[in-house]
């Protein structure tokens, strides 16, 4: 799903195992896919990957499934330490809601959402050893609380907020002196200098850079505008649709990037909603402070955990996303839970006794929790598969090029497999209007125009694919793939000298892709310049010694030159690679014919026609053989069954 191919499927690192873990902590997170360096550094997700690469031969959504049922029992945990004094019932109030939240939904079902879970699971750890260090005061907690902040930090670099947020929070339960409040946050602000000076060096130590596609206004809208006031007033209306999605977590998405949401000023009326919640909520905190209100500390947590992901204090690689509330989202259920009570009249000593004894407060949290709890289970349902996510967040993200693209590329691969014409040519012509859409929303959109020009390749629309591809290289003259694709379609023309100058251009940039070098010398035999196909195709055999197609255009290049005892050694190579490559066996009975030996010849299109019996030019050839042989019956046998 989504982001699962970099993180795990096709990472490197992750899928050798344990045996890959010392590259995953010096590495960046994203090393492991082709060296690709995102300048993050989050190894602790992608160890547990390893560790069931393994054990199971893959990452498993059972975990995360795990992992979240844990979260919501430590949660409980901690909440009830945080809150001794109050009654049972607001930690447990918090944590269903918590859990139930349809908010969490990417983090839970996408598993490289994990880092998410882990940072917080960690967090709430941190805590409770943090609440038994300042209720007893034995160091071995203090210890363990900064182990598990470690932990969450190398889950994901936003455990930085926790150096303010665990201590606020212990400062609002009510416990704790400054020396030990002062004493936490010193540990903590100690191990995330060393954590961030850690981060720091690895990722300058990666051979390359950092990307700068990371942080664009494609993958973030406000970097759209240079104007500082549009910045602000947009992180302001981005903060607005956090309230919103905590309040009515409908519609959920998994993709805000350009141009879902736009760059708003100060002219906008959604930002000056923004900014009176804001000033409200922080009205509310000021107000709270002094007596240590659980609506104040809720709104703070929110507050202070957002705010490396907010797009106000620094600029991020996302304009939004539904998985930065996962943590926050505590703060909102603190709140949320926090009024429920109010409803609580009576207080008993069993959450069952409460319930029973306060109707109003019941009847309110199961109304909230079933709304919770079926948006959950509908939203699950879109993440049966890519295609069905991208199906349904294509509506609701309709103005979002990376939802068009999305759902058109995956529409594109569907295609491919659908067998009934009138359907396939639906599919690739949802496909084109999908893809056509993301280039309209960001006409720089390099893989859009991409795979818009293979879906044109695929459905036989070769001049408009061609068109397409000359564009994207116009564009950017250095997306290496658009070579590659725009020679194939040039050879569907017919273009094969033009079709040789894009894959040389492919090759000059790819001189490692063993692909590459082949197509060239199969265009250079197309056009009898067979010296510079051989020396492409050797080129090719190189870098991939058992490549049988390789192999065999190699062979056949050699016998129209007429060196018949290379062209032999490599069809028996292909055979020793495939014994049943009917191809080899083919042009190891042409190559006899050539030289006479009929009876071999026949021996060798025997055994291709047992292969593939279909293959009328071989059933053309023994004709011929025995032909020669004087074997009218077995000619006349094969002529039969042309």
């Amino acid at each position: 799903m989504l982001d699962d191919f970099p993180v795990f499927v096709n990472n490197s690192h992750v899928l050798e195992g344990v045996n890959g873990i010392p590259k995953l902590l010096s590495s960046n997170y994203l090393n492991g896919f082709g060296g690709f360096n995102d300048g993050l550094y989050r190894p602790l997700s992608q160890i547990t990957f390893a560790i069931e690469q393994d054990l199971f031969g893959g990452a498993h959504h059972g975990v995360n499934i795990l992992l979240y049922a844990l979260t919501g029992w430590f949660l409980f945990l901690f909440l009830k330490l945080l809150f001794k004094d109050s009654p049972l019932l607001l930690p447990l109030t918090v944590s269903l809601l918590f859990i139930a939240h349809p908010i969490h939904t990417e983090a839970v079902a996408n598993l490289k959402g994990r880092d998410e879970m882990l940072t917080f699971l960690n967090m709430v750890l941190a805590g409770i050893f943090f609440l038994k260090y300042v209720q007893a005061n034995h160091v071995k907690n203090l210890l363990l609380g900064l182990f598990f902040f470690v932990l969450a930090f190398l889950s994901k670099e936003s455990a930085v907020t926790f150096v303010v947020a665990l201590p606020l929070l212990l400062y609002f339960s009510g416990q704790g002196d400054k020396t030990q409040l002062g004493t936490i946050a010193g540990g903590l602000a100690a191990c995330s200098a060393v954590l961030l000076f850690i981060r720091y060096r690895v990722i300058k130590s990666m051979e390359l850079p950092v990307d700068e596609g990371i942080l664009s206004y494609f993958q973030n809208s406000v970097l759209a505008t240079d104007s500082w006031v549009d910045r602000i007033a947009t992180g302001a209306y981005l903060q607005w649709m956090y309230f919103i999605k905590l309040i009515f977590p409908h519609p959920l998405s998994f993709d805000y990037s350009f141009n879902q949401i736009p760059v708003v000023g100060l002219g906008s009326w959604q930002t000056w909603l923004a900014l009176i919640a804001i000033g409200g909520t922080v009205y509310l905190i000021w107000k709270g402070w002094k007596n240590k209100e659980p609506l104040a500390s809720g709104i703070l947590f929110y507050y202070v955990t957002i705010a490396v992901v907010a797009n106000v204090f620094v600029y991020i690689g996302a304009t939004f996303a539904e998985r930065f509330l996962y943590t926050p989202s505590l703060g909102f259920c603190l709140v949320l839970g926090w009024l429920l009570m109010k409803l609580v009249k009576t207080n008993h000593p069993t959450p069952l006794a409460n319930f029973k004894a306060n109707p109003a407060f019941a009847g309110l949290l199961i109304v909230v929790l079933l709304g919770y709890s079926f948006k959950t289970f509908s939203r699950n349902q879109d993440w049966k598969s890519n295609l069905d996510l991208y199906t349904a967040d294509v509506v609701t993200s309709s103005n979002s090029a990376r939802a068009h693209y999305s759902y058109g590329t995956a529409i594109k691969n569907q295609a491919v497999y659908v067998t009934n014409a009138q359907q396939k040519a639906n599919l690739y012509q949802e496909a084109e209007n999908s893809l056509i859409k993301a280039i309209n929303i960001y006409p720089e959109y390099y893989d859009a125009y991409n795979n818009l020009g293979l879906t044109y390749s695929e459905t036989q629309k070769f001049p408009q694919a061609v068109q397409i591809f000359k564009k994207l290289l116009s564009i950017n003259p250095e997306y290496y793939k658009g070579y590659f694709n725009l020679s194939v379609a040039l050879d569907k023309q017919n273009n094969v000298q033009e079709a040789i100058t894009s894959m040389q251009q492919y090759v000059k940039t790819q001189p490692n892709n063993a692909k590459g070098h082949y197509q060239l010398g199969v265009l250079f035999g197309k056009i009898q310049q067979f010296d510079q196909a051989i020396r492409s195709l050797e080129t090719s055999r190189q870098l991939n010694p058992n490549d049988t197609e390789t192999l065999l255009f190699l062979g056949q290049a050699y016998g129209i030159q007429k060196d018949n005892a290379k062209a032999v050694a490599y069809f028996n190579q292909v055979l020793q690679i495939n014994p049943r490559h009917s191809g080899a066996y083919f042009n190891l009975g042409l190559g006899s014919m050539f030289s006479g030996q009929f009876a071999q010849a026949a021996q060798y299109l025997e055994s291709a026609l047992q292969i593939e019996p279909e293959n009328r030019m071989a059933r053309e050839r023994i004709i011929e053989a025995y032909t020669n042989l004087g074997n009218t019956q077995k000619a006349n046998l094969h002529r039969n069954q042309l």
